[in-house]
């Protein structure tokens, strides 16, 4: 009887190591590419927001600077608006009163023609006198001239008015006197060229004040209006009564 030998397990072969070295490898480098995507897919995503953020941080100023301007806007609309609310009632506030002054033109005028029906001025440039105040006050006198002239030919009327006055003077008796202006107020057409003279083609109103010489006491005044060296219009006041207490 003989001895056969039995078959035992053998080692593991030695070829299999490479491939499992291989394939630890080939895991290692699949992992690693995994973590590289990961790293760049999260990489984009950090960079597209940091994008969107800058996007959105950029439209947030474009629209604060639209706010601004807007607002800005909104202020001169409201301005010209204000402006022209204030024009359109200052151009209305001017037609009233455009108009209330044509009224009172017209008033004027139709009083004018009723006064001339009733005291005629004259002959076409004829010179009238319509009213005259000499009043006494604090020493001097205020008088107040209305002038009128029948204007219906070319040419305006140019003259001076002087006031003589005539009265007791102490220790001389009765003398005669021309009044000085102290102040006066003149209103026409022309402008006068001193306080007393006259320059108008139909209506002059002259006021002021006389002076009183000292020692003087006035009776009587006497306006006279004169056209160059020729005298037009002569009337005479009395004050004893007004002077008298």
């Amino acid at each position: 009887m003989s001895l056969e030998s039995t078959p035992t397990d053998s080692p593991p072969s030695t070829a299999f190591f490479p491939v499992k070295r291989r394939l630890g490898w080939i895991y290692a480098a699949l992992l690693l590419l995994f973590v590289l995507l990961l790293a760049y897919a999260a990489y984009n995503l950090i960079n597209k927001q940091d994008q969107h953020a800058s996007r959105v941080e950029t439209a947030l100023t474009l629209l604060q600077q639209s706010r601004q301007e807007l607002l800005h806007l909104q202020a001169e609309f409201d301005a010209v608006r204000a402006q022209a609310v204030i024009e359109e009632s200052t151009r209305k506030a001017l037609e009233v009163t455009l108009a209330e002054t044509q009224v009172e033109l017209l008033r004027a005028q139709e009083q004018l023609a009723f006064y001339d029906q009733l005291m005629p001025a004259g002959p076409s440039g004829a010179l009238s006198l319509r009213a005259l105040d000499i009043t006494p006050q604090d020493g001097q006198l205020y008088y107040r001239v209305l002038l009128q002239r029948n204007a219906q030919q070319a040419g305006s009327f140019s003259g001076r008015l002087e006031f003589e006055a005539s009265g007791q003077q102490a220790n001389q008796g009765r003398v005669t006197l021309i009044l000085k202006p102290v102040a006066g107020e003149t209103e026409s057409v022309e402008p006068a060229p001193d306080i007393l003279g006259l320059g108008f083609e139909r209506f002059q109103r002259s006021a002021g004040w006389l002076q009183i010489p000292t020692g003087f006491e006035p009776q009587s005044v006497t306006l006279k209006v004169f056209e160059g060296n020729v005298l037009r219009l002569t009337r005479k006041i009395e004050l004893d009564a007004v002077l008298k207490p």
